[in-house]
């Protein structure tokens, strides 16, 4: 609008764009003099706001050089006009509970700026969708403190500088995303915040997002990618996937590792996105959605929140899927035999007596979904009196319960092993001392006996030329790699008189890294180094394992939060342990997923096993990941079991 003025010159100004719109409404009473223009009952410029009754109040003065949406946005992530008292026109396109957004009604011709941003009134707004609406405030890029990570928003806090020029204006016509970078978030290696770099929304992800920011999009032909969040939230892609790169057979879109990724470990999908539904007018809008699902288009405000870009959905938007997969819980066809050894690692999610109901659908899952493996690793088995914290560390009672489930349910009768940790030092739930554990059926797998006996919790294993100190046992477990999380438990098996080891990991968790999409680029990963330590631990465990007993078969296994190309583990495939991935050896690299995280199918379950295993015959060992919770909601577990089937004979081979 250019540079409102006061008396007659600004009225004249700001009557030529008010105008039209007020005849349009039909509201044609206007008051011209001294004090000011009244439109609607409101004044604008220097004066008051003349109600029906004849009552005033004062208004706040509109004056200065008027700033489109573009401006404040800039062309880059971070606005330069930051600090700045501005003064900006738009509509109102969407409400939230201590603001509204706004978007100009002229778009200027550079696709690196957004035409939205939020206004922030710190109380609820009582401007309307469809308000043409004047703010002053001052730009910010709002960071929560206790997320440092995160990138800002961009706003203008205006709090009480709000003027209604119309209302029952068109929302402007929302843009279609359809084609987002599909590989790259951002490169090179940036820390944005000091770093000022034009976007280029079409090669990055963040940029492609950030151009965007605030304004109304639609997303054409979305594909859920990733089932709903407690806050109902979840995850798609545009397209049915068309576009994507990583889309897997059964509808999610896979983590990936780069063949050239100087900054980044792999391709970690910036072609998601984020559905968030909280401003829907029904809250029976919310179908249980699962992976696969197609929806009609979704439309809604570009924002960001809590480490991620996401959609605020329309108030009338439908969310009755067009289309869905059908998928059911897998079952595995591995099953084992008189030549042939199974073996699984579960996840379990903080399991404990406390939960019966759940312990039943645990044991049907091993019994009907897994075929009752010969040996099964589990991971976050609680104590028996859960996320109670009373002091208890056994789990007598949760083992006991879930081993007459499965035999009940039909399969063998397990034996149960594990070291309970001492109280609140092993990490997950506090008072819930989860930890690592194995089942293992006696008629097919002999447990060795040793000299010690059973280990506890805080002494560590040896190894000898025929075979441990302690059985089972715990690796190093006074290592500081292992403070505050789960040890690494042992065991030594006898199978047709081959000796098997098995060794069960629940390694460091990727809580506290920083967002994907997020300030620093590639994020800090504060979880890593802690993983390394871990996995450099079990490397030289193994290495020196394999020279006291080189004909032993050793199996690690178990919820390694994080992927077979990161830096933790690739040490498990060096020297001197020289594992084998089994997953990676079998499966195509985008069905390699036993966990969905923000949309991103992923493989944190893993089993690796000693080239003596899969060397003299590759094609004789299976694996299979047998998705039945990921993908679902509800879920028995977050994570999905893996199961190997193992050809084992007295040469060393399979």
């Amino acid at each position: 609008m250019g540079k409102l003025r006061s008396g007659e010159t600004f009225f004249h100004h700001l009557l030529s764009h008010i105008w039209p719109t007020a005849q349009a409404i039909g509201k044609k009473k206007w008051l011209y003099g001294s004090l000011g223009i009244l439109v609607a009952g409101l004044v604008i410029g220097c004066g008051h706001w003349l109600g029906a009754n004849g009552l005033s109040s004062p208004v706040i003065t509109l004056s200065g050089e008027i700033t489109p949406i573009h401006q404040i946005q800039g062309e880059e992530h971070f606005s330069r006009k930051v600090g700045q008292i501005v003064t900006t026109t738009g509509i109102v396109t969407g409400l939230d509970q201590r603001g509204f957004y706004l978007q100009s009604e002229r778009p200027d011709s550079t696709p690196r700026t957004s035409e939205g941003l939020f206004v922030f009134t710190n109380v609820a707004p009582t401007v309307r969708p469809g308000n043409r609406v004047a703010v002053r405030g001052r730009a910010q890029e709002y960071q929560p403190e206790q997320a440092p990570g995160e990138l800002p928003l961009t706003q203008i806090s205006c709090q009480g500088e709000i003027q209604v020029l119309s209302e029952n204006q068109p929302l402007p016509t929302p843009i279609a995303l359809s084609n987002p970078p599909t590989e790259i978030i951002y490169r090179p290696a940036t820390k944005l915040k000091n770093t000022p770099v034009q976007l280029n929304p079409q090669a990055r992800g963040l940029d492609f997002y950030e151009s965007l920011e605030g304004m109304r999009v639609t997303i054409l032909q979305p594909q859920v990618v990733g089932p709903q969040n407690f806050r109902n939230q979840f995850f798609v892609v545009s397209q049915g996937g068309q576009q994507a790169t990583g889309m897997n057979s059964r509808g999610g879109i896979t983590i990936r590792a780069l063949s050239q990724s100087p900054y980044l470990d792999g391709d970690f999908n910036p072609e998601r996105m984020r559905i968030n539904p909280k401003l829907l007018s029904k809250p029976q809008q919310h179908p249980a959605l699962q992976v696969g699902d197609r929806l009609p288009n979704l439309t809604g405000i570009l924002t960001y929140n809590l480490g991620n870009y996401e959609v605020l959905l329309d108030p009338k938007q439908s969310l009755k899927p067009i289309s869905s997969r059908n998928f059911m819980p897998e079952t595995t066809r591995l099953k084992g035999d008189q030549t042939h050894l199974t073996v699984a690692t579960f996840n379990v999610e903080n399991l404990s007596a406390q939960e019966p109901e759940r312990i039943n659908l645990v044991a049907q899952a091993i019994h009907q979904n897994l075929n009752s493996p010969d040996l099964i690793a589990l991971q976050e088995i609680q104590d028996d009196s859960g996320s109670l914290d009373d002091g208890i560390v056994s789990a007598t009672k949760t083992a006991q319960l879930l081993v007459e489930q499965i035999n009940q349910e039909g399969g063998p009768r397990y034996n149960y092993i594990d070291i309970a940790p001492i109280n609140n030092q092993d990490g997950g739930q506090s008072g819930g001392n989860i930890r690592t554990a194995f089942l293992y059926n006696p008629e097919r797998l002999t447990l060795v006996n040793s000299p010690n006996g059973r280990g506890q919790s805080q002494t560590p294993v040896q190894i000898s030329t025929t075979g441990l100190s302690h059985n089972p046992g715990r690796i190093r477990p006074q290592d500081p790699a292992w403070r505050a999380g789960r040890k690494p438990l042992i065991a030594q098996f006898h199978w047709q008189d081959q000796t098997i080891y098995a060794i069960n990991v629940h390694l460091k968790s990727k809580r506290g890294d920083e967002p994907l999409m997020g300030l620093n680029q590639p994020p800090t990963l504060g979880s890593q180094e802690m993983r390394m330590a871990q996995t450099q631990i079990l490397q030289q465990f193994i290495g020196e394992l394999q020279q006291r007993q080189p004909q032993a078969r050793i199996i690690l296994l178990g919820d390694m939060n994080d992927f077979a190309f990161s830096l933790p583990l690739q040490q498990l495939s060096q020297t001197p342990a020289n594992l084998a991935n089994l997953t990676q050896m079998r499966l195509p690299e985008v069905e390699q997923y036993s966990y969905i995280y923000e949309g991103n199918s992923q493989q944190l379950d893993h089993i690796w096993v000693s080239q003596n295993v899969v060397q003299t015959n590759p094609t004789s060992a299976a694996v299979d990941i047998v998705h039945l919770n990921a993908e679902f909601s509800p879920q028995i577990s977050d994570h999905d079991p893996v199961v190997c089937r193992l050809l084992i004979n007295a040469d060393g081979g399979t």
